[in-house]
């Protein structure tokens, strides 16, 4: 993990955006033994705390533990990885060249390092980025598996919502919300059954009841 942190500070110090950062280096969450790494696009200022993703009091931090737990998997499955590296003053700054930089070296290294087996993708940022072209709509390319291919290793990965439009802001929002939340558990569990089917090892599935999302059957993984 101090190697990363110190590709990260490398890659940092030559960004073109360096003069409009208003926190420290965000690092990623990194698990020895996951198996699946989700991207996001951007950290948050709550992040900036204690310097980690999802450290602070964040809403995000929340429903991604919270799908997690919803779909059976413990924490200890999943890498948290954001593209950018740190919060910023406007985030209409960050292009796609400034996300390209932040994330070639980090990425190549964490999948050198860290035995994953698949990705989840949030949001068109981190779909531009790793197919490589444009999204201009989010439904054209969400709950389909694509294959990520990298210093000669296919990856295995799938696209859903930005994970900022899986959180409530107020009443008006809390159906478009709950749908979405249950979509991304829909994604998760397809690319997790993909896995599966690529030899992947699964315990037997079960129903549970999730709240406030539906009863889906599920897979947990065993390592």
């Amino acid at each position: 993990m101090d190697q990363l942190i110190q590709i990260q500070t490398e890659y940092c110090n030559r960004c073109s955006i360096q003069g409009e950062k208003i926190s420290k280096i965000i690092s990623p969450i990194m698990r020895s033994n996951s198996s699946i790494l989700f991207v996001i696009d951007y950290p948050t200022i709550e992040d900036n705390q204690y310097g980690i993703l999802f450290s602070g009091l964040n809403p995000r931090a929340s429903m991604i533990y919270k799908i997690i737990k919803s779909l059976g998997l413990k924490e200890e499955n999943f890498s948290f990885l954001p593209m950018c590296s740190c919060v910023v003053n406007s985030k209409s700054i960050v292009t796609h060249k400034v996300f390209k930089h932040c994330m070639n070296a980090k990425l190549e290294y964490i999948l050198n390092n860290y035995d994953i087996k698949g990705i989840v993708l949030f949001g068109v940022e981190t779909a531009y980025y790793f197919l490589g072209r444009p999204i201009e709509d989010l439904s054209d390319v969400r709950g389909k598996i694509y294959s990520f291919h990298i210093n000669d290793k296919i990856y295995p990965m799938i696209v859903t919502f930005q994970l900022g439009t899986l959180v409530k802001t107020g009443c008006s929002s809390c159906g478009g919300a709950n749908a979405r939340q249950h979509l991304t558990c829909i994604d998760i569990e397809k690319l997790i059954m993909e896995l599966k089917r690529k030899g992947v090892k699964f315990i037997k599935w079960e129903n549970i009841t999730l709240n406030p999302l539906q009863n889906l059957r599920i897979w947990s993984i065993v390592f």
